[in-house]
């Protein structure tokens, strides 16, 4: 195959990808409808893992978007941890099978010689939704009558350890939460997401451990006796200033092994 049958294929893709994914009808900066396009298209399998994206020469010759546009949403897509972007190979996807990076709350012990290591973590987005009514996030969040984003997940611990997880967030300081495809979600760090893209990073948290009967939704996915308690770590992050950025539940398994916390905790 020669360089320019290659080049009419790589565009031919491009041009698919375009006609499939582009949305004209959002009202959102091209940078952000190339974003979520390039977010559906992976989520949807249209680009899998390690396959190279078009080149930013490409996409400026098939897409309605200036290079500098390009670019910045290239970046984006990196800081989502759904490309790489590889010095003299381009954007490739990355691989998307779930694991978290740098997870700060659930980290198991693997060993302590010669360094402290901890087993692999994966997260699977269950449900997401917004709600209104009043529970334990409403006072911490200052949710008034807004809605909040609640969004269950799985943490899988080494492979073995399924962790019940329910993450709250004011629904509209972070809209991308609902907007964005929940298979892009699947090993998103969400507090690097919202570093990330809100402009709000975490400075500290304040973590307390509370013990209660088991829900039966978090019992039945888990495969925890019915009836049972569980400890519930509770995390809520804060930025260097001003009000709670999000609040998360952890349901904890009691024989899960030891679980490096890394700040004091008081229990309730």
């Amino acid at each position: 195959m020669t360089c320019q049958n290659m080049s009419n294929a790589a565009q031919e893709l491009a041009q698919q990808f375009v006609t499939r994914y582009w949305r004209e009808d959002l009202s959102l900066p091209k940078h952000e409808r190339l974003r979520l396009a390039f977010a559906s298209s992976i989520a949807d399998g249209f680009w899998r893992s390690g396959m190279r994206l078009p080149t930013e020469a490409e996409l400026a010759h098939t897409t309605p978007c200036s290079l500098g546009t390009i670019q910045r949403a290239l970046r984006e897509l990196a800081a989502d941890g759904l490309i790489e972007r590889r010095r003299g190979s381009g954007s490739v996807v990355a691989d998307l099978t779930g694991k978290l990076a740098d997870p700060w709350h659930i980290r198991y012990i693997r060993s302590r010689s010669p360094r402290t290591e901890y087993f692999a973590l994966h997260t699977r987005v269950l449900s997401r939704r917004q709600i209104r009514s009043v529970g334990r996030w409403s006072e911490v969040l200052g949710q008034n009558k807004e809605s909040v984003t609640r969004v269950d997940r799985l943490f899988t611990v080494d492979g073995r350890i399924d962790i019940y997880a329910e993450f709250f967030a004011l629904s509209s300081r972070f809209p991308e939460f609902m907007s964005r495809p929940m298979a892009s979600m699947d090993g998103l760090n969400f507090k690097k997401m919202i570093g990330d893209r809100y402009h709000a990073p975490t400075h500290r948290v304040h973590q307390t451990l509370r013990f209660q009967p088991t829900p039966a939704h978090v019992a039945e996915v888990c495969g925890m006796p019915a009836g049972g308690m569980s400890p519930v770590l509770n995390v809520v992050s804060y930025p260097l200033s001003g009000e709670p950025i999000y609040m998360q539940d952890f349901y904890l398994p009691l024989d899960a092994g030891e679980l490096d916390l890394g700040f004091a905790i008081r229990l309730i």
